[in-house]
C-alpha cells in the first residue's frame, strides 16, 4: 500500500478525472475494503463539487479545491475511525454548506473561522459565524440570504448562522462592499463601532477601521439609513442616495474631512453632532464611487491620495509596516491604476513619480527622500505651474 500522503493525492487525482489507469484500479480496491472508505471518498468528493459551484463567482476553483483538500482530507484519512453510520449525512450537509464558504475565503488567501456567543437575555443560544480578512488579503462571502460580502484586508465580519428571516444584523470592523438581498419587511442592518447602517435591497461599502478616526459609507445603487449607536429615536437618521457618501467623524478626532474627487472644492456639509460638538457626520452630495469600492476589484483606482493615506491602504494589501525618515513626503499625492503589481513594483513606481527612496528590513518600509530628484522634481513643478 501506497504511504498514506501519496494515497491521498491518488484519491484526489481519481475525483478530478487525473488519475492513471493503475491509481483508478488503486482506489477502486481501496473502496472495496470497507464502508468506511466509501463514505470518506464520498466525503471527499462533496467537497469537491462543492469547490466547483464556486465557478459562477469567477473563483479559481482549481485553487480553491486544492486548499479545502489540504487542510481536510488528510485529516481525515489519518482518522478514519471517527465515522459512525448514523451521524454521517447530517453530519455531511451541514459541512457541504460550510465548506463553500471555506473555500471561497481560502482562494483569496483569508482565514475564516467559527466562533460561538452566548446570549443569556435570550432562550437559545446565539451561535455566530466570524469571517476574517488578514493583512495582505481580501475574501468575500454569500450569506445565507443570498448577499454577497467583499471583506477588505484586515477586517472581521460576524453574522448568525441562523440568519433570521425577521432579522439580518452582522457586525463589522474594519471595510466591506455590500450587494444586499432585497428581502420585503426585512431590513439588513451592519453594526460598527458608532453606526447602525439599515438596508433593503442595495450595494454599498462601509469602511469602519477600529483604529481609523472615520466611518464612511459609500452608496452606489439604493438608498440607506445611517444612525448612530445607542441613538434609535433620540437621533435624526441620515439618508443616502446614490452616489452619496456620508463620512461619520468619531469623538476627539479633531480632522477636516477630505474627498478623493480632487475636482470637487468642498467634501459636503455638516447634517448632524453630538451634544459636545465633537462627533459630526458629514455628507458629501456627489462623488466617485469607484474611488472607495475598486479595492475589492482587480483594478486598483487611485485618485489624488495624499502618500499618509495611501500608506496606511499599501500596509493592509501587503501587510508591511510603513514610516516615514522625512515627514515632508506624506504630503505627496498619487494617482493611477493598480492590478496585479508586487508591493515593490509599487514602490519602484512611486520612485519614478515623486522623490521618495526606500528601505526594506522583513515587513518594515522606510520612506525617505532623494534629495538629489527633490530639486528637480520641484524645478519641473514650478514650470508646470
Amino acid at each position: 500500500m501506497e504511504s498514506k500522503d501519496r494515497f491521498a493525492e491518488i484519491i484526489v487525482t481519481y475525483i478530478t478525472g487525473e488519475a492513471t489507469d493503475n491509481e483508478r484500479m488503486a482506489v477502486l480496491s481501496w473502496l472495496k475494503e470497507s464502508e468506511a472508505n466509501k463514505r470518506l471518498f464520498d466525503e471527499l468528493k462533496d467537497v469537491y463539487e462543492v469547490s466547483g459551484s464556486l465557478k459562477k463567482f469567477d473563483i479559481d476553483t482549481h485553487k480553491s479545491w486544492e486548499k479545502v483538500k489540504a487542510k481536510y482530507y488528510q485529516h481525515k484519512l489519518d482518522s478514519e475511525p471517527f465515522i459512525k453510520k448514523k451521524s454521517y449525512r447530517p453530519w455531511l450537509n451541514k459541512f457541504a454548506r460550510v465548506a463553500a464558504v471555506f473555500a471561497f475565503a481560502f482562494f483569496l488567501g483569508a482565514l475564516c473561522y467559527h466562533s460561538i456567543n452566548v446570549h443569556h437575555e435570550t432562550s437559545e443560544p446565539l451561535v455566530y459565524n466570524e469571517v476574517i480578512a488578514p493583512l495582505g488579503s481580501k475574501t468575500a462571502l454569500v450569506l445565507a440570504d443570498g448577499t454577497k460580502v467583499w471583506l477588505n484586508a484586515g477586517s472581521k465580519l460576524k453574522y448568525p448562522v441562523d440568519f433570521s428571516k425577521a432579522s439580518r444584523d452582522v457586525y463589522l470592523e474594519g471595510e466591506a462592499y455590500f450587494n444586499v438581498t432585497k428581502m420585503k419587511h426585512t431590513k439588513f442592518v451592519v453594526h460598527t463601532s458608532h453606526l447602525n447602517i439599515r438596508v433593503l435591497g442595495t450595494e454599498f461599502n462601509v469602511k469602519a477601521y477600529p483604529e481609523e478616526k472615520t466611518i464612511q459609507t459609500t452608496l452606489i445603487r439604493g438608498s440607506v439609513t445611517i444612525q448612530r449607536v445607542g441613538k434609535d429615536g433620540d437621533d435624526t437618521p441620515v439618508y443616502l442616495k446614490p452616489n452619496q457618501q456620508a463620512t461619520f467623524v468619531k469623538a476627539n478626532s479633531n480632522i477636516a474631512v477630505t474627498s478623493k474627487d480632487t475636482d470637487k472644492k468642498s467634501a459636503g456639509k455638516p447634517v448632524a453632532k453630538s451634544a459636545d460638538e465633537v462627533e459630526q457626520m458629514v455628507i458629501n452630495p456627489s462623488v466617485t464611487t469607484e474611488l472607495y469600492t475598486s479595492w475589492k476589484d482587480s483594478r486598483w483606482l487611485i485618485q489624488g491620495e495624499e502618500l499618509e493615506r495611501l500608506a496606511v491602504e499599501l500596509e493592509r494589501k501587503y501587510d508591511v509596516k510603513i514610516s516615514f525618515k522625512d515627514e515632508s513626503l506624506k504630503k505627496y499625492k498619487f494617482s493611477g491604476i493598480l492590478k496585479d503589481e508586487t508591493f515593490e513594483q509599487v514602490l519602484n513606481i512611486m520612485k519614478l513619480i515623486a522623490p521618495i527612496d526606500y528601505s526594506i528590513r522583513g515587513k518594515q518600509v522606510i520612506f525617505s527622500e532623494n534629495k538629489r530628484y527633490k530639486k528637480t522634481f520641484d524645478d519641473d513643478l514650478i514650470n508646470t505651474r
